[in-house]
C-alpha cells in the first residue's frame, strides 16, 4: 500500500479551491484579442496551467502579475500617487 503525504493531499485542495480564468475571459480583461493573449501566455508573460490543450490562469497568480507590471504615465511621481 502506497502512503501519500498529507502537503501533497494539501497542495491538490488548495488547487481546486483556487479561481480560474479562461484566456478569453483574460483577454477581455486586458482588452487584448485572444490571439495577442494565447501568444503571451506561450510566451511565459503571465502564469497559466495547461490541463491537456486547455490554458487556464490561476486568479491569484495573474493579479499577482498584473500589480507587478503596472506603470505610472511619464511624470507621475512617485509611483504610489497613480496607483
Amino acid at each position: 500500500m502506497s502512503t501519500v503525504k498529507k502537503d501533497s493531499i494539501s497542495n491538490v485542495k488548495n488547487a481546486f479551491d483556487e479561481a480560474y480564468y479562461t484566456i478569453t475571459e483574460v483577454s477581455q480583461m486586458l482588452r487584448l484579442s485572444r490571439t495577442k493573449t494565447y501568444e503571451m501566455a506561450r510566451d511565459g508573460n503571465f502564469p497559466v496551467v495547461q490541463i491537456g490543450r486547455v490554458l487556464r490562469v490561476p486568479a491569484s497568480k495573474f493579479q499577482l502579475w498584473l500589480d507587478s507590471n503596472m506603470v505610472c504615465p511619464q511624470g507621475a511621481i512617485p509611483l504610489k500617487k497613480c496607483l
